[in-house]
């Protein structure tokens, strides 16, 4: 669990022997946890922006009320239960590969668009050609 701890949330004790030693001899850890910024933290904040942008452009459009949620979050409930932790990250990242365009077929549409020439879009998409 400390491994997965260290790679996905960059949560490292300074000094682990030491850790280790007061653990076996039943004394509380006084050992300073070091926390770093992981590929992880960084992918999870990549597509946070990217969803609170999407958000924000829908709700200037008024395609949705407000972006505004609050969620209440135990967050020493989740990190005390591994196996809880590892169902939110499981489904986490299930859920944002159904919407990549490698895996979604409307998702792959609205990469495209910028990108394709006109030619290629009314190949790919006959039925653009007609409207």
């Amino acid at each position: 669990m400390a491994k997965v701890y260290a790679v996905l949330f960059g949560f490292k004790p300074e000094n682990i022997h030491d850790l280790i030693e007061k653990l076996k001899r039943g004394l509380p850890p006084t050992t300073k946890i070091v926390v770093e910024v992981t590929e992880f933290i960084r992918f999870v904040r990549n597509v946070l922006d990217k969803v609170m942008s999407i958000l924000r452009q829908a709700e200037s459009k008024a395609l949705i009320d407000s972006a505004d949620v609050d969620v209440e979050v135990d967050y020493f409930g989740i990190l005390s239960d591994y196996k809880k932790l590892i169902e939110i990250v499981e489904n986490f990242v299930n859920n944002v590969a159904k919407i990549l365009p490698n895996y979604n077929q409307k998702s792959l549409f609205v990469w495209t668009l910028d990108k394709l020439t006109y030619r290629y879009m009314t190949t790919a998409y006959p039925k653009l050609r007609d409207g």
